[in-house]
């Protein structure tokens, strides 16, 4: 049975806080929550069971006070739930808790790790929570390379402290934006007759067109893309040309270089 199609329908919006350097996630998780102190047995029961994003709702309500008395270790301990089974907004969230000493003993190390394993999995906070570690060198080596290479992941998905922190940075060093794959960089027009404007070819971040190929040329050590087949999900049985496979391969260096 899938519980989200069932459990307290109505909204309510969490107001999302001031950014700083370690942010939760603070997604609903699939629940809709209106009346949280009601909320808080049943959604017990099914984190109980095991259902991830039962026990991530229920960590924010103990992390936040929703429903619930605030307590910081259950939260902490709900999260490790959650993030064990591979949940990247639980690990970001239990991230920050090691990163402030809430609920954990305080460990930058772990909490590096946290966002490192959210991250990968493109998780936005989470690559602006571990941009700013490196950048600041809190608790980790200083890296202002990879704290702008994760910058520039987050902020291509939207992420406004990345895109502040992005643009920051870019201004001190005299750097333009245009140069390090941000995405303002104009669509090509056309490849040997193929119109790179098409959406088939100039998917924006987030779809699966784009993560899979960024993936594939960050594993290809920056190389073109190799293979004309997707290979996987949606696009698995399509295949392109070699003008078409250059502009999906353009297209995806305006965000990444």
């Amino acid at each position: 049975m899938d519980v989200k199609k069932w459990l307290w329908v109505a909204a309510v919006v969490s107001t999302v806080p001031p950014v700083n350097a370690q942010d939760f996630d603070r997604d609903n998780a699939g629940y809709i929550i209106k009346d949280y102190t009601a909320a808080a047995p049943m959604l017990r029961r099914v984190a109980d069971g095991g259902e991830v994003f039962a026990q991530k709702r229920l960590a924010d309500m103990y992390n936040f006070g929703q429903g619930v008395t605030p307590n910081k270790e259950e939260a902490a301990r709900l999260y490790r739930l959650a993030a064990d089974q591979g949940y990247a907004a639980a690990q970001n969230n239990l991230g920050v808790m090691y990163a402030k000493g809430e609920g954990v003993d305080q460990n930058k190390m772990e909490a590096a790790g946290l966002f490192r394993l959210a991250a990968n999995q493109g998780h936005a906070n989470a690559q602006n929570n571990l941009g700013n570690m490196y950048e600041t060198g809190d608790g980790i080596p200083q890296n202002k390379a990879e704290a702008l290479r994760l910058y520039r992941l987050a902020a291509a998905r939207g992420n406004a402290a990345a895109q502040h922190r992005l643009k920051t940075l870019l201004a001190d060093s005299g750097t333009s934006s245009n140069t390090v794959g941000d995405g303002n960089i104009p669509t090509p027009r056309s490849s040997e007759g193929v119109d790179c404007t098409s959406s088939l070819y100039n998917s924006p971040p987030g779809s699966y067109a784009f993560e899979y190929n960024v993936n594939r040329i960050k594993a290809n050590g920056n190389d073109r893309i190799l293979n004309k087949s997707f290979g996987t999900g949606g696009y698995s049985d399509m295949t392109f040309s070699e003008a078409e496979i250059k502009c999906i391969d353009m297209n995806i260096r305006r965000y990444f270089r």
